[in-house]
């Protein structure tokens, strides 16, 4: 299987697994909440959202490991994969461990003066509190198992474990009506036995497929290689800071002006942008190993070629679904929420489109990640992106409307678009004229007919489920079409065909 094959087969496993991780999810949700009743799921919810203010760190975390992985794979140096890998479960295991002993500091705290629970619930809280944490420390040493994973860029493997961590969860819920002690509890323990099971399943598997990488007392201890990861590993966390810093900056910024009303369309609009998100962050998994691979053996013009391709797929992966959405926004909000909070669309639609100007950085973001220089950009990027919280006030102090905020974050994020590629052209010797005008204006030139065409047809005819389809259909051939004529180039375009050719074959036999 040559490369290209291998990005495409990746990519329909990953989207695979997310729309059957999306289906399980949401057929898991209301039965728990019918399991436990609202009270104790606002409980659970309560005290996981403490912990889940953590999870940037096991996501910049993963990223860095896997550079150091995919670059030493692209070498060919197992020694330096092995001496990696075993740096990885060392600086993991001990950010765990710190980790976990200050969150227990902060129990009294959290529990006698924070949060605000019913004293009779006190008690569940706590044992909820304590499976969290077990939750987030299994999590968080399994990050160099899933960074193997990708630097292999074993999918399958990787969605196959994914997949039954949701089927687990669908269980689980099940069993809560069958439960005749204390519901809540169960439902922590259950939940912490999950990423056990993810753990050990990684483990066994990646211990006897990958046999030249293991666990080895001799690689354990390397201070000047543990130095250098801490050193990349601390600034990417420090990025994925910044980005949750405006996120929730933004978020108290509408609390003080509006109250929680506003958070509420806020976070609904945040909602739909993640989902949004998944399918683009899925390519980014499946092409950037292979992008850090090329840096690694010194295939300089393989990894600036992942760059461009990186970057025009991401934006028409999200763009592909986010166009006819942010078109049929009022009809699609009406159906799922029915009483739709104000101003909960014009937060959503500025979101969808402030993150697909993200998605134009996905190859350069993976570029300068490869090269390893990173301080001096996450220094800059982080504070054009914090630059958003000043300018929000601002716009809703002297009057503008809720939504201005977002559009702030637009113009900050188009900020941090244009500094990329100052970066990527000093960094990987990008060349920004190309990268302008074989990306970023194709790209522009095809979500902006498109948006056209599906406008006009909102016009033409009734609101329908007949009208959603029908957008849904001609995005996917405007953006298909326009795609083939103007934005991919010929290794691309046959790179589609063989694969479409080899997998029609096999249907032929």
């Amino acid at each position: 299987m040559n490369n290209s094959e291998r990005v495409i087969i990746n990519s329909i496993v990953l989207y695979v697994k997310i729309l059957a991780c999306i289906v399980l999810s949401l057929w898991t949700v209301p039965i728990v909440l019918h399991g436990l009743g609202a009270s104790d799921y606002g409980l659970y919810s309560l005290v996981a959202g403490v912990i889940a203010m953590l999870a940037f760190f096991k996501t910049a975390m993963s990223s860095s490991t896997q550079r150091y992985l995919s670059v030493a794979r692209g070498k060919g140096d197992v020694h330096e994969m092995n001496a990696i890998f075993n740096s990885a479960i060392m600086l993991h295991l001990l950010f765990g461990i710190l980790l976990v002993i200050v969150l227990e500091a902060l129990t009294p705290f959290l529990f006698g003066h924070f949060l605000n629970i019913l004293p009779e619930r006190i008690f569940a809280g706590k044992i909820i509190y304590q499976t969290l944490l077990v939750s987030m420390f299994l999590t968080i040493i399994s990050v160099p198992l899933d960074a193997e994973l990708n630097a292999y860029e074993n999918m399958p493997v990787f969605a196959i474990i994914e997949i039954f961590d949701y089927v687990f969860r669908l269980f689980l819920a099940f069993s809560l009506q069958y439960v005749e002690w204390d519901k809540l509890i169960w439902y922590g323990i259950g939940m912490a036995c999950i990423p056990l099971f993810n753990l050990s399943a990684k483990y066994i598997y990646t211990h006897y497929k990958y046999k030249e990488l293991h666990v080895r007392r001799e690689f354990l201890w390397n201070p000047p290689l543990l130095k250098k990861m801490f050193s990349f590993i601390g600034w990417n966390t420090f990025g994925a800071l910044a980005i949750v810093g405006r996120n929730q900056g933004l978020a108290i910024i509408l609390n003080l002006f509006f109250g929680t009303v506003m958070n509420a369309a806020y976070g609904i609009a945040n909602q739909i942008n993640s989902v949004m998100g998944y399918f683009s962050q899925t390519l980014r998994k499946s092409l950037h190993p292979q992008l850090m691979q090329s840096e690694g053996k010194g295939d300089h013009e393989r990894m600036l070629r992942l760059v461009f391709t990186s970057s025009k797929f991401c934006v028409l992966v999200m763009g592909l679904i986010a166009i006819p959405l942010i078109v049929e926004l009022p009809l699609v909000l009406k159906i799922w929420l029915k009483n739709v909070p104000e101003y909960a669309l014009e937060f959503t639609k500025w979101i969808l489109v402030t993150s697909m100007v993200y998605q134009t950085s996905a190859g350069l973001m993976a570029g300068i990640l490869s090269v390893g220089k990173v301080k001096v950009y996450q220094i800059v990027i982080s504070i054009l992106m914090l630059i958003n919280l000043p300018l929000a006030y601002i716009l809703l102090k002297v009057g503008f409307e809720p939504y201005w905020i977002i559009v702030g974050m637009l113009t900050c994020e188009v900020m941090c678009l244009v500094a990329r590629l100052i970066f990527s052209k000093k960094l990987i010797g990008l060349n920004v004229k190309q990268f302008c005008g074989q990306v970023i204006l194709p790209l522009l030139i095809i979500m902006v007919v498109n948006w056209l065409v599906l406008t006009g047809i909102t016009q033409l005819m009734e609101t329908s489920f007949v009208r959603v389809i029908l957008n849904s259909v001609l995005s996917v051939l405007i953006v298909g079409g326009l795609s083939w004529i103007i934005l991919l180039n010929t290794m691309e375009k046959n790179a589609i065909l063989q694969f479409i050719n080899k997998f029609t074959s096999k249907f032929k036999r």
